[in-house]
């Protein structure tokens, strides 16, 4: 899984597997700022994650991180916008990665969610020290967080018109 490319004819059983729950444990637990890791199936159903064994299935597939995995076959990171986690309840930014079988087919992606207030933290204690405000944006110019959010900048799209399209070209 690591290079992005699966082998061999147990695939499914493996993703399934508590061994690869207690995997996705241990990557969790190198990476505080993240709640959950979880792997999606070809269909957009959760099939294993870092959160509680046995995994209970959650249908992902109208979430747009899954249509543009299955959508893009190149390697490219996804980061979704602010949605609310079908398991936690909670806020999170998702990222998301395609993975390939050998033939470079779909087989589903892996997913890590992360809480917007883990980036919310770290640009109140950059913008305590100065008078500035910190965004994170995605490339369509889409809010995922920002501090302070006076403005209720978060979850709105900057403006077609914006400077800041040039800038990041």
């Amino acid at each position: 899984i690591g290079d992005g490319v699966i082998r061999g004819d147990d695939y499914d059983t493996y993703l399934r597997s508590e061994q690869m729950h207690l995997y996705l444990q241990e990557r969790l637990s190198r990476l505080p700022q993240t709640e959950v890791i979880a792997l999606i199936d070809t269909s957009g159903r959760h099939v294993n994650a870092s959160r509680g064994w046995p995994i209970n299935s959650v249908d992902l597939s109208d979430r747009d991180y899954f249509a543009f995995a299955r959508d893009n076959t190149g390697s490219k990171l996804f980061v979704s916008g602010v949605v609310q986690n079908r398991v936690s309840g909670q806020p999170n930014v998702f990222f998301a990665k395609r993975v390939n079988g050998p033939h470079g087919e779909f087989r589903g992606l892996v997913l890590a969610g992360v809480t917007p207030s883990y980036f919310q933290h770290i640009y109140r204690a950059l913008a305590s020290s100065r008078k500035q405000s910190f965004a994170l944006l995605r490339d369509d110019g889409l809010a995922l967080v920002r501090y302070p959010d006076l403005g209720r900048l978060t979850g709105s799209r900057l403006p077609s018109t914006s400077q800041w399209y040039e800038t990041v070209k």
